[in-house]
């Protein structure tokens, strides 16, 4: 029986990180106090039983990134003192994304399947009442003339509205559970809640009409499913159901058909628009999205050979673009990698892909500290979360870092795990 502080210890890091799932999204004071709270929590546990070896390279590549852009950041600020606000903003945005904070966050999620699945519920519900707050009358009278409706998210939205649906899919409890009575009832009851779910974020998700999301889900989700189905029996985690694969491109097509032809008309002038800008020989692309990615890409690729090494610093894009017309509503260059080449250079942006790789390493490794099921989600999201940035940049703002920040600790959590060699059944 633990001593009655440890219980509470126990208690208080459950109760944060159910605060900080439930507030991260929208409320930023609230998830602020959650993760001081849950580094309160971690420093009050027994070192040798939370933390990691500081050579464990997911422990050692964040520490290293967050003290370069820290470096790179101050270097900045004393060559523009000026661009203060800028330079404190995109160097926040670089240390979440950089992964240190979510070390916090695996280190208590600890790779234990019941309270990750909390996490992830409550994360769920935070984002259900954001799509139902929105979902009123006039929005889905403007959705029904082919209108692109939003919500308080923005862009982000299709992003996370994405992963939560490839959650859904991957972690239901599609296998019958229990033969009595009573046991199949409460099944059959908690099927009926993730079905009604996955049609409120299907809804949602068409009603948003974010392409690069769209187009992201039906290249991971294919890969997902196949590797669910493919599973061997040994697999403790439920299997994928076959007739899934076939109900969900048709609802996504029904809900398609519902907005009106006004839709299909966006996606097929956005395709035109990006062949126009990607054919077009002179200096000015089209006035469009595509357009627009594409003279934000020329500026970064032309300001990255200025500073190829250690890049023109954080926040020196938002200088950049204001300098042409066409681009200067934009505060960043619509490619994640570029931007992280042209503010913290080769140097910075080779940190970041190999933290990255080191990421899917570890969910690629069968260890035991993760089930199969849990691996393939996270994995999904975090693939989903990488093809989206090479047209976004999806690490600003206070719900991309709640995002981010949960992602990356779901995706350290196996690999920190203070059980990762203890063979582990869920």
């Amino acid at each position: 029986m633990q001593p009655p502080a440890a219980r509470w210890i126990e208690i208080s890091g459950v109760g944060g990180l159910c605060l900080f799932a439930a507030t991260g999204l929208q409320y930023a004071e609230a998830a602020g106090f959650a993760a001081a709270m849950l580094l309160g929590v971690l420093l009050l546990k027994r070192r040798q039983v939370v933390w990691p070896a500081w050579r464990n390279p997911l422990l050692l590549l964040p520490a290293i990134f967050t003290l370069y852009v820290l470096c790179r950041a101050l270097l900045r600020y004393v060559e523009a003192p000026e661009q203060a606000a800028a330079i404190v903003e995109w160097t926040r945005y670089y240390v979440v994304a950089a992964g240190l904070p979510a070390v916090v966050l695996a280190l208590l999620l600890d790779a234990n399947r019941a309270r990750i699945l909390l996490v992830l519920n409550v994360a769920l519900a935070a984002l259900l009442l954001a799509i139902m707050r929105e979902l009123d009358a006039a929005q889905l009278a403007a959705y029904l003339q082919g209108e692109r409706a939003f919500f308080g998210l923005g862009n982000a939205a299709g992003l996370y509205i994405s992963s939560a649906l490839l959650g859904v899919l991957l972690l239901a409890p599609w296998d019958t559970q229990g033969r009595s009575s009573n046991a199949a009832w409460l099944y059959r009851m908690r099927l009926a809640l993730y079905l009604a779910v996955f049609a409120l974020l299907a809804l949602a998700f068409v009603w948003h009409q974010n392409r690069s999301a769209l187009l992201a889900v039906f290249a991971v989700f294919p890969v997902l499913a196949w590797h669910s189905l493919r599973q061997r029996r040994a697999d403790v985690a439920p299997r994928f159901p076959r007739w899934l694969l076939i109900a969900l491109p048709l609802c996504l097509a029904a809900l398609l058909l519902l907005g009106g032809g006004e839709i299909k008309q966006r996606f097929a002038e956005g395709y035109a628009s990006a062949r126009l800008a990607f054919s077009a020989e002179t200096d000015t692309p089209p006035r469009s999205a595509a357009g627009e990615r594409i003279s934000l890409w020329r500026i970064g690729l032309h300001s990255a050979g200025e500073y190829p090494l250690f890049g023109k610093g954080p926040g020196s894009v938002s200088e950049l673009v204001r300098e042409d017309p066409v681009v200067a509503r934009h505060s960043h260059l619509h490619n994640l990698y570029l931007q992280l080449l042209v503010e913290i250079g080769l140097v910075g942006l080779l940190l970041y892909l190999a933290f990255m790789v080191c990421l899917i390493r570890g969910l690629l490794r069968p260890h035991a500290a993760l089930s199969a099921d849990l691996r393939r989600f996270i994995g999904g999201s975090l693939a989903l979360f990488l093809l989206i940035n090479f047209t976004q940049v999806r690490i600003d703002g206070t719900h991309a870092q709640y995002f981010v920040t949960l992602l990356l600790g779901l995706a350290m959590s196996g690999s920190l795990s203070s059980a990762t060699d203890v063979p582990r059944r869920f």
